[in-house]
């Protein structure tokens, strides 16, 4: 029996393969329509699939909606508003990400720096 299992794995996977594909609608239907829990591997990547093409608003929306998060969460995020031109919102997810208590790392860092080169803002 070649039938694929409906399981985290796999809804996972396929979401990532999405991802990979720019295809963010398909991911967040698949994120929605799935028959088991979603975790954050699964939030992370349906916000990785929200960042590749700049939908930063969802991207934003599926962090605070995701039932836990990570660097990664929060990194991909911060990247989404960074590629759509959003240096405040990708500012205050920084600032958010630090109440939350999650640490950030390089990837974090220079998506903010990016995001306020590309709006010319450079808090004092």
């Amino acid at each position: 029996d070649l039938r694929i299992q409906k399981d985290e794995i796999s809804y996972n996977s396929v979401i990532s393969a999405f991802s990979k594909g720019s295809e963010w609608e398909l991911a967040l239907a698949l994120l929605f329509a799935m028959s088991t829990t979603a975790t954050v591997i699964t939030y992370n990547a349906a916000i990785t699939a929200c960042e590749k093409t700049g939908s930063w608003e969802m991207a934003v929306a599926l962090l605070f909606a995701s039932p836990a998060t990570d660097t990664v969460s929060w990194s991909a995020a911060i990247s989404a508003c960074e590629k759509a031109g959003q240096w405040t919102q990708a500012l205050e997810l920084l600032s958010a990400m630090k109440v939350a208590q999650v640490r950030a790392n390089v990837i974090t860092f220079n998506a903010s720096i990016s995001a306020c080169e590309k709006g010319r803002e450079w808090p004092a």
